[in-house]
């Protein structure tokens, strides 16, 4: 149903779609002033807060997640592997060295200068330290699979999986510990942090929280 914008913590939601081509939407983010709504028919942009939307780029691509680092944009898409833009969405470039033959990718999450991508089934999580250029497929205590999720701050960044539960690193992706106690669904679709707790986003047993006193120790 489009983007969605409350001025009162969610109290209250008005709808702000004009300009969208497609109503299905798979992720949002804010660069400074300017916001990007990712879906279906590519990548879209908005100077007034979500009044007015413009094509940003990629209309013939099912673009299903975004992030940047400081102004570059980055996203995942389901068949064409990531993107790069430099310029707000006016050029696009593909950044798929490293990562084989996986092109759908459903969740796009940096932590500082690196950037983490999930990959499809079979897969698992890719990382690059060098804005995209490349990628390599990390190991260390993840379980191979579809990942839908990330949430990171400046210590740590968290994995949910398709099946597998929740892992976190506080090494920039080199080890990785599981952490599902709990969890009565380990299908993951998205995954938030904030300063006190962990939450996740299940498939079929709704939203979990992870305690902020079990938080503190990561």
């Amino acid at each position: 149903k489009g983007v969605f914008r409350s001025a009162d913590n969610g109290a209250t939601w008005v709808l702000k779609s004009l300009g969208l081509t497609n109503l299905l939407t798979s992720g949002i983010i804010s660069v400074g002033p300017k916001l990007f709504v990712v879906g279906p028919t590519g990548v879209f942009k908005s100077l007034d807060n979500g009044d007015n939307w413009s094509a940003a780029g990629l209309s013939t691509t099912d673009v299903r997640c975004i992030t940047a680092i400081q102004d570059t944009l980055f996203v995942g898409t389901n068949g064409a592997g990531i993107y790069k833009s430099i310029d707000f969405g006016v050029n696009w470039i593909t950044v798929n060295n490293g990562l084989g033959t996986a092109v759908n990718f459903r969740a796009i999450q940096t932590k500082e200068n690196s950037l983490f991508a999930g990959g499809p089934i079979g897969s698992g999580v890719f990382r690059s330290t060098d804005f995209g250029a490349n990628w390599t497929l990390l190991a260390g205590g993840l379980s191979t699979g579809s990942y839908r999720g990330f949430a990171s701050n400046d210590k740590l960044i968290v994995a949910g999986a398709f099946g597998a539960g929740v892992f976190y690193s506080i090494d920039n992706g080199e080890k990785w510990t599981a952490i599902n106690n709990g969890l009565t669904d380990l299908t993951i679709f998205d995954l938030e942090l904030n300063d006190a707790y962990l939450i996740a986003a299940t498939n079929t047993q709704g939203v979990f929280r992870y305690a902020p006193v079990s938080y503190t120790h990561l």
